[in-house]
């Protein structure tokens, strides 16, 4: 795969994990080269750069919240319901060992910011939230903290961005005129609304990053002492919401003795099972030892649990 020099760091064009970090990184240098060179001639390009950033940081986004946070997206958004996979991503996936973050990701073009915050929001929307996903803040709130700390406004980010997509598409899709004459690149984009655009583009991304460190707190975690720490946290969260309904469940079934029983033994044979079924899945991902492996066996495990805990929701529901 063929590498691109971002400000001095090699990164891999395909690689989404550190997506975040090399689209700010690539926006950074497009500023100072927009701000030294003074032929408008590199407009287009570099306009057409700032809008490929977005682009490949909301794939990045996309990746993030899939193969990091499976638990707390929707189930029924349309990113995933609409999921379209072509040829060359099938062969592209099966030389890079592509995650299902990765394809579904890589799946997805965009062609307004309003497509990519639509995105992002209805991926991280749950029709019906679990407890620990209620006691949580959503990712729509943890944005509009972030917008409120941020220098620009929101509306003002989201005004120059959406422009920028449209200058984008028409000079990608439209006639070629802008490219004839000096006067029709200045109408396309000036200078200063190039810099305009590239700094919301900053600012946006700050944002979302910081958000994203806090909706999912693992992805920040430095050592394997940190990711030990946030998984047993996520598991914690988990298991103290279980044994909240629980509670509920056994309420309700008090005045039968016979589906009490048998619903506090199918509790105690899930949990067997669920340990089980990690230290299984645990040894096939990273195997039987390693520094590592604590912190993916208690991920397995809260996956686990938030199927469980859809399930005893539904069943209480069902109680009434």
């Amino acid at each position: 795969m063929p590498k691109v020099d971002f400000g001095g760091q090699l990164a891999s064009h395909g690689d989404l994990n550190e997506g975040p970090q090399i689209c700010i990184m690539r926006l950074r240098q497009l500023k100072l080269i927009v701000q030294d060179y003074d032929k408008g001639e590199l407009w287009p390009l570099a306009l057409v750069n700032v809008a490929t950033c977005l682009e490949w940081f909301a794939r990045s986004l996309v990746k993030h919240l899939i193969d990091y946070s499976a638990e707390r997206i929707n189930p029924n958004a349309r990113l995933l319901k609409d999921l379209k996979i072509n040829y060359g991503l099938i062969l592209q996936a099966h030389v890079n060992h592509f995650s299902i973050g990765d394809i579904v990701a890589m799946s997805r073009n965009f062609s307004s910011f309003d497509e990519i915050e639509d995105t992002l929001n209805d991926l991280t929307k749950e029709a019906a939230p679990s407890i620990l996903a209620r006691v949580q803040k959503s990712w729509t709130e943890l944005m509009t903290d972030a917008f409120r700390r941020g220098a620009l406004s929101r509306r003002t980010i989201e005004k120059q961005l959406n422009a920028l997509f449209k200058k984008r598409n028409e000079l990608v899709h439209g006639s070629p005129r802008h490219l004839a004459y000096d006067d029709q690149l200045n109408a396309l984009v000036s200078e200063r609304e190039l810099v305009l655009f590239i700094l919301c583009s900053i600012e946006y991304m700050r944002h979302v990053v910081s958000t994203l460190a806090r909706f999912i707190p693992e992805l920040s975690a430095r050592t394997t002492r940190d990711n030990n720490v946030n998984q047993r946290s996520r598991l914690q969260n988990s298991e103290e919401a279980i044994k909240k309904l629980e509670q509920a469940i056994e309420a309700r079934l008090a005045t039968d003795p016979t589906y009490l029983t048998h619903f506090r033994r199918a509790q105690h044979a899930w949990r067997t099972w669920r340990n089980r079924e990690a230290d299984f899945q645990t040894t096939v991902v990273w195997g039987p030892a390693g520094s590592g492996r604590p912190a993916i066996f208690m991920g397995f495990e809260t996956s686990m649990s938030m199927d469980r805990l859809r399930s005893l929701e539904g069943y209480l529901r069902e109680l009434g």
